[in-house]
């Protein structure tokens, strides 16, 4: 089986957003990511339920090749998708990125985003309803973790059930979030970063870094490592509402903690996945399981092994082949150090995230409460957190990210220019600088 057969020649491919999960996929956890995202999989079942997307449609969209994922960029724009804009072309029998696609690959899915419109119209209206059905998506999240735990591992059926939870809580704060008004979050700012401080593990707690011990395992499987694992939860089961803050406020509040603390919630579940399928492989003794998918691993015996085993030593050969090619170095590290061009200081040479080019005052945004006052921002990350910032800037600066981030995405799909530069730009701040989202270059005016 060799996986970049699935290969369609008619249809376009790109860098698709499950880039953003993992640097380098093996089959294991391609397998992994086309359960989650794929056709039926948790992600699209939530989607359908906001009127998103279309069930019957069967056709597989993503596809490994070298150990990067790309997808069908019809099917990405079916379930509105934010593609990168990097086009997959195999030249030589070898994948290359190119960087520029033409408005016929971005179908508008008007009816799509008509049907979208309406239905966040339809839970902003009805917001105490969304927040009673978050919580209870977060409460199932903690008590699945909870079992999980005791047993020491989750079968793939369940870790994929319980994931439309986290999914769910992503996409409902997502459509409440970007109803609040930037002025609102200034005003409350204070009460607001006294309860992310309290409630926000993912941000805030120092402590919940040990959750984050999961994380360098990811969503990568197929491992034979052991960690110390924690008996003690660090993130809390139950969040309590702010009580003194507007009723929008207090919801958006609520859901941006429930929505991080989530994401800690899942990565423990991942390494008990893990657990499952290597106490599946054990009396194998194979060393290299994440050569197999989970179907594969959930159906070998001894009977199987030697077919099993020719299909790991064909796709280690096949995945070999990827050193003979480079991608672009910011797909390849998903974050680049970038060093200021020689002999010009007040020029920065940075990963262009998306065209256009903008000349302004520019002004460091450390937090998404705080106000923009100035046409270019500078951000520490290009988390979804900012998103209130990107709508509300002509031109972004990402400290760190990756064309493949969701500020990247969200730049293009609004059309300003943005850039990843690693620099130190605090005793800048106010002074005049052109923004070159195409060629990826940050210039100092005055």
């Amino acid at each position: 089986m060799r996986l970049k057969t699935n290969i369609d020649p008619e249809k376009v491919y790109i860098a698709g957003r499950t880039g953003e999960l993992v640097d380098f996929v093996n089959p294991l956890t391609y397998s992994l990511i086309d359960r989650l995202f794929g056709h039926q999989g948790p992600y699209r079942q939530v989607m359908h339920e906001f009127g998103i997307g279309d069930l019957n449609n069967t056709e597989g969209y993503f596809v490994n090749i070298y150990g990067r994922i790309y997808s069908d960029i019809a099917l990405e724009n079916e379930i509105m998708w934010l593609p990168t804009g990097y086009k997959l072309v195999i030249e030589n029998s070898l994948p290359v990125l190119h960087t520029e696609l033409s408005k016929k690959y971005f179908p508008a899915n008007i009816g799509q985003r008509i049907k979208h419109k309406l239905f966040k119209l339809e839970v902003a209206h009805d917001s105490y309803y969304r927040i009673k059905q978050v919580r209870q998506n977060y409460q199932q999240l903690a008590k699945t973790l909870i079992q999980v735990r005791q047993r020491q591992q989750i079968a793939p059926p369940q870790f994929i059930q319980i994931m439309a939870n986290y999914f769910r809580i992503n996409h409902i704060f997502e459509i409440l979030s970007h109803s609040i008004p930037t002025k609102s979050l200034a005003d409350y700012q204070e009460q607001l970063e006294a309860y992310f401080k309290k409630f926000d593990f993912l941000n805030y707690r120092d402590q919940a870094v040990a959750e984050h011990e999961y994380t360098h395992l990811g969503f990568n499987l197929g491992h034979h490592e052991a960690i110390t694992l924690r008996n003690k939860n660090l993130v809390p089961d139950y969040i309590p509402a702010p009580p003194k803050l507007p009723n929008r406020l207090r919801y958006y509040a609520l859901l941006r903690c429930m929505k991080n603390n989530s994401r800690l919630k899942t990565y423990p579940l991942v390494y008990y996945l893990n657990q499952y399928l290597l106490e599946k492989i054990k009396p194998t003794r194979l060393h290299d399981f994440s050569f197999l998918t989970i179907d594969e691993i959930e159906s070998i015996d001894q009977s199987t092994l030697p077919f099993y085993s020719a299909i790991i030593a064909e796709r280690k050969a096949y995945y070999r082949l990827s050193e003979k090619f480079n991608l672009l170095q910011i797909i390849e590290s998903g974050k680049l150090s970038i060093e200021k061009m020689a002999g010009a200081r007040e020029v920065w040479q940075g990963t262009p995230c998306s065209k256009g080019y903008i000349e302004g005052m520019i002004s460091y945004v450390e937090k998404p409460t705080t106000e923009v006052k100035t046409k270019i921002v500078i951000l520490p990350n290009a988390s979804p957190e900012f998103t209130p910032v990107f709508r509300r800037a002509k031109g972004l600066v990402f400290l760190e990210g990756s064309p493949l981030s969701h500020g990247a995405i969200a730049a293009r799909e609004l059309g300003i220019p943005a850039v990843v530069v690693d620099g130190d730009f605090k005793g800048l701040i106010n002074s005049r600088f052109a923004l070159d989202g195409t060629n990826g270059i940050l210039t100092l005016l005055q």
